[in-house]
């Protein structure tokens, strides 16, 4: 099945702790994270707000979207060495997206 984007309906998506929705808020601040790292993270929180619902991110390889349990947890890449943890709740259209955690997977 061939995915496609929709651009009129977004994702919501909402953090699980304070400092992850501040490292995505806060243009100065980057918590333990290099400056790279943070800029992905931002880049990715926009694509997935962007997004209809998680289907949309089969279009693009390079986020390496995993499932990671029955309980709707994912991870997708931000670099090589690190990942962000959400997690997908609801049902469409009003699916929301849980920011869990900056993991290291090396």
């Amino acid at each position: 099945m061939p995915c496609f984007f929709q651009y009129s309906v977004s994702m919501e998506v909402r953090f699980m702790n304070g400092d992850l929705e501040r490292l995505y808020t806060d243009l100065q601040f980057a918590g333990k994270l290099s400056p790279g790292l943070v800029k992905a993270l931002r880049r990715l929180v926009h694509y997935i707000q962007q997004a209809a619902d998680e289907r949309d991110f089969c279009s693009m390889k390079s986020l390496h979207d995993e499932k990671l349990d029955d309980a709707g947890t994912h991870s997708m890449r931000l670099n090589d060495q690190f990942r962000l943890v959400l997690r997908f709740v609801g049902h469409a259209p009003r699916k929301v997206v849980l920011i869990q955690s900056v993991e290291d997977y090396h």
